[in-house]
């Protein structure tokens, strides 16, 4: 049979079974103490720390005070580190919920307007106003291109003239000659039925000039 299968003595199986019950007992021991020393108050432990120092300083400490000085050391150490992160942690929940409460007093603060109702129409009539406005403030229309409205009034021009040829009723001034033939028809004299007088000859005039010249002589 080779070594490690050879049986131990009863005796020295009892013994080690003994030293490893004494180990678990004794870590189990160790981190009790330690987890007792982490829920220490850190100004006690600093307060262990001194005596400990002050007794050092007499020279009255042997190995167990060091060993004991070395376990509250890393004890107040730990016990700091997580005091810290408790404080960071509850400022940061207190400042949040201040946060949310500022958000609900702000929202408690503003104007209730549920009972002032605005009429329908001067609704529609401010909203077309505002959306006109925003509109063509960011969407401003395009230049026109030079020579725009002369085109468009010689355009303008041009149908006009074309619509006056194919009626025929297109007007014109009024020339030289027939300004005075309406000097002179407005010159005529009407009798009382509305009929024009036909203007008299120059002939007839002088023959009646001759006729009275001889009734006078006669």
């Amino acid at each position: 049979m080779g070594r490690n299968n050879k049986s131990l003595n009863p005796v020295d199986a009892w013994r080690k079974k003994q030293k490893t019950n004494n180990e678990q007992k004794l870590k189990q021991r160790q981190e009790s103490q330690h987890e007792a020393l982490r829920r220490r108050n850190p100004e006690w432990l600093m307060n262990e720390i001194r005596k400990i120092n002050e007794m050092e300083r007499l020279g009255q400490t042997n190995d167990r005070h060091v060993q004991k000085r070395k376990k509250l050391i890393e004890a107040y150490n730990e016990v700091v580190k997580t005091h810290k992160k408790r404080e960071l942690r509850e400022r940061i929940k207190s400042q949040s919920d201040k946060d949310k409460q500022k958000g609900n007093d702000e929202d408690d603060e503003e104007i209730d307007t549920s009972g002032f109702v605005v009429p329908a129409s001067e609704h529609q009539v401010a909203k077309g106003v505002l959306s006109f406005f925003f509109f063509f403030f960011f969407f401003p229309p395009p230049v026109p291109p030079p020579f725009f409205f002369f085109k468009q009034k010689q355009k303008k021009e041009r149908e006009r003239r074309v619509e006056n040829d194919a009626t025929g009723k297109e007007k014109s001034a009024p020339t030289r000659n027939e300004a005075q033939v309406d000097e002179t028809d407005e010159g005529t004299n009407t009798d009382e039925e509305g009929d024009s007088l036909q203007p008299i000859d120059e002939g007839i005039i002088a023959k009646s000039k001759q006729i009275n010249k001889k009734v006078l002589n006669t």
